[in-house]
């Protein structure tokens, strides 16, 4: 990840050639603004592709925006709402975790 002052960005590729079905390649392009101290807004893009050998690729696609909060130290909490463009579906994940 690269900080530009209160913006980051960052970026993941990958190659997975040990999957069953054939050749997984992809990439993951994020940004992220921390509004204040305790809370941080990002949003992200990610591509994919399952190349099978003897029959056409399989292509996926996701964007993605999250809310992150600091309570204090130790709490922490968030909401990621991730949607699907080629399945046209939504999911949304919500987190809490406490450091001892």
């Amino acid at each position: 990840m690269l900080a530009f002052g209160d913006i980051g960005v960052g970026a993941n590729f990958w190659i997975n050639d040990a999957d069953v079905a054939g050749e997984t390649t992809g990439f993951y392009l994020s940004t992220g603004y921390n509004v204040n101290e305790k809370l941080n807004v990002s949003a992200g893009y990610a591509s994919t592709t399952l190349e099978v050998t003897g029959a056409s690729d399989v292509d996926g696609e996701a964007v993605n925006v999250a809310l992150a909060y600091t309570v204090d130290a130790s709490l922490n909490m968030g909401v990621d709402v991730l949607y699907d463009t080629e399945a046209e579906e939504t999911s949304v994940f919500a987190y809490t975790f406490y450091n001892f």
